[in-house]
């Protein structure tokens, strides 16, 4: 709609007649030949008679303006791309030391669970139940859930 109409765009309205148009007047200023560009870059082409030689300038014009556009739309999506897989890498690296941390905790809860252990048994005290170790059932969850 905005390439429809010049004034959205700051030109000055066109005349009714747009066949007799010549290519300065039509190509005069940017704002004016925007709209025809556009024209051109959006499929509607050809909007007016050219002769040979102007249709091939169109089309490589045509051509390149798809080669930068393309170029563009390539480059932020390969960043987006990139971006995506570092962030994925990082998540992996994170859950992988917080399980390598809960297992080096349990590890070394364990050793000392397991030697004050023995050495109550070798005194002859009595053990504690084993159910009411909460540290190591709060390790196994956090390994098993991976928090």
């Amino acid at each position: 709609y905005i390439f429809e109409n010049p004034k959205l765009l700051g030109a000055a309205p066109e005349p009714a007649e747009e066949d007799e148009m010549t290519m300065a007047k039509r190509y005069r200023s940017v704002l004016s030949s925007l709209q025809y560009a556009a024209v051109h870059l959006f499929g509607d082409y050809p909007e007016t008679d050219y002769v040979l030689h102007s249709k091939i300038l169109h089309f490589f014009g045509i051509m390149f303006g798809i080669a930068i556009i393309a170029s563009f739309c390539g480059t932020f999506s390969s960043s987006f791309v990139s971006y995506l897989e570092r962030e994925k890498q990082q998540d992996i690296a994170q859950h992988s030391y917080r399980s390598f941390t809960a297992m080096a905790l349990l590890k070394i809860h364990l050793k000392r669970a397991l030697a004050t252990r023995r050495a109550k048994r070798a005194r002859g005290e009595a053990l504690p139940d084993p159910r009411r170790m909460f540290f190591l059932r709060r390790l196994l969850r956090e390994i098993a859930c991976g928090h």
